[in-house]
């Protein structure tokens, strides 16, 4: 959970992942998986979900994905990222979610005089 207290933004950019997404059989094949992660803002005390995201696939390594958030509540609000696929409980399957960042995004139309 992280709360958001600046006045100025217009959007949020919330950037998040896999450390790696991938199943192991018994007989070692290694196939695709996938995650459910819900991003939610907290409205006038209720979480309410903004974003549905599944990731699909297969990576040994870390993959990161962000969604745009616009339509913020009144400052502050906090935000969560919320796992709904259960946790692995054997190494077999590795699908580790991370929250790698967030950017707090301002509209500005900038005025270039004398440019092209």
């Amino acid at each position: 959970t992280r709360t958001i207290t600046s006045a100025n933004i217009d959007r949020l950019r919330v950037t998040f992942g896999v450390q790696s997404l991938v199943e192991t059989t018994s007989k070692g094949d290694r196939n695709p998986s996938s995650v459910r992660l819900l991003i939610q803002l907290q409205r006038n005390g209720n979480w309410v979900t903004e974003k549905d995201v599944t990731i699909n696939g297969k990576t040994t390594s870390q993959f990161l994905a962000s969604v745009i958030l616009d339509n913020l509540p009144p400052r502050p609000f906090n935000i969560r990222m919320v796992r709904e696929t259960a946790d692995s409980t054997t190494d077999q399957l590795q699908n580790r979610t991370l929250w790698s960042s967030y950017t707090e995004i301002i509209d500005v139309k900038q005025c270039y005089p004398n440019t092209a």
